[in-house]
């Protein structure tokens, strides 16, 4: 489908988003705890048959595979296999792995893979008093440059979606379709990142109080519909928790929207200060935010009325998912999410 066609203009959505807020979400320890919305990652678990994987050599031990729901992209996921005792009710962790794992194009050869048992290590025949949990680290759409050249051009046939690829398919000079733009009234979806954008060039040791970010923007507290706290910044983190919450651009506007945009927080929000240098001008972005994280980041989705379903899931393959980083540059809020690019300026 035409992404032109596809560029709706969402109308109005508030700093609720931040002031209120398939993989896994993070408490407020960081520890995996309920599932995410299902739009924030196209790789999905699912559990095999006990004894069908010689890898899996515990007693009544189950495989666990991945596989690739995006019908576009190949994607580079990294997963964590976390292992506890399984006689010990405390629920603490004893070891952890990450394995990255290449995922082909949904429906092809490789599109599945083996991550993990939930009993045992796969590497150690000698782990079967352990159990063990499956979550997504981070998860990344591999790019052909092919239909972008003028925009990508020297990067080679193949990209992860990275803040740099951003940068210049989100260039206002060199415009890709393969950046959603959000147009003046829509301006208000990424208000909230602006805040996090604040917290990234504040003081180690600071705070940006909920009540200061709802007097920002003129919001009463009772807008607060998903009990956020105060954003929190450390010498090299920025931090927000509540609610496990999902709100939509429906919920703050009295229009029928064909092609409604979600977005939702975790209990725990981590991102991490960085630095990026504009691939274009050689110059520093003013901030610069990265979710190291995808189970402490946030994540954007599409939902369609009942008369645009084939609309929305275009949308959501080509922007949808989780959050990878946020920048300000040159006057645009540049968002990259796992697959695509979402852009607005924010004056």
């Amino acid at each position: 489908m035409n992404r032109h066609f596809l560029k709706t203009s969402f109308v109005f959505i508030s700093i609720a988003v931040l002031a209120t807020s398939c993989g896994k979400q993070r408490d407020e320890q960081g520890n995996v705890t309920s599932d995410a919305p299902k739009y924030k990652y196209f790789a999905k678990f699912y559990m095999g048959l006990p004894g069908s994987e010689k890898a899996c050599g515990c007693p009544l031990s189950v495989p666990v595979f991945l596989t690739n729901d995006d019908k576009n992209n190949k994607r580079l996921v990294t997963v964590k296999n976390t292992f506890f005792l399984k006689d010990d009710a405390s629920n603490v962790s004893v070891d952890s792995v990450d394995e990255d794992v290449i995922l082909s194009i949904a429906g092809e050869a490789g599109s599945t893979a083996l991550v993990g048992c939930n009993i045992g290590n796969r590497s150690d025949a000698n782990s079967c008093d352990l159990r063990a949990e499956q979550s997504i680290v981070q998860e990344v759409a591999v790019l052909a440059t092919e239909p972008y050249r003028a925009q990508l051009m020297g990067l080679g046939p193949y990209v992860f979606n990275s803040a740099d690829t951003c940068v210049r398919l989100c260039n206002p000079n060199n415009p890709s379709d393969a950046c959603l733009r959000l147009g003046a009234q829509a301006a208000p979806l990424v208000t909230p990142f602006k805040s996090l954008l604040q917290a990234a060039g504040s003081k180690p040791g600071s705070v940006i109080t909920h009540a200061s970010l709802l007097a920002a923007y003129k919001l009463p507290e009772g807008v607060d519909q998903c009990t956020r706290g105060n954003i929190d910044i450390t010498e090299s983190t920025i931090e927000n928790s509540g609610t496990n919450c999902e709100i939509s651009v429906s919920d703050y506007t009295n229009a029928h929207l064909p092609i409604d945009l979600l977005t939702s927080l975790p209990p725990k929000l981590q991102g991490q200060k960085a630095t990026l240098i504009s691939p274009l001008s050689g110059t520093r972005a003013d901030n610069y935010i990265e979710f190291a994280d995808s189970g402490l980041a946030p994540a954007f989705g599409f939902k369609a009325s009942s008369s645009s379903p084939s609309a929305a899931e275009a949308l959501q393959a080509l922007y949808g998912g989780a959050v990878r980083s946020v920048t300000s540059l040159n006057g645009q809020v540049i968002i990259t999410t796992s697959t695509g690019c979402i852009s607005s300026e924010v004056k």
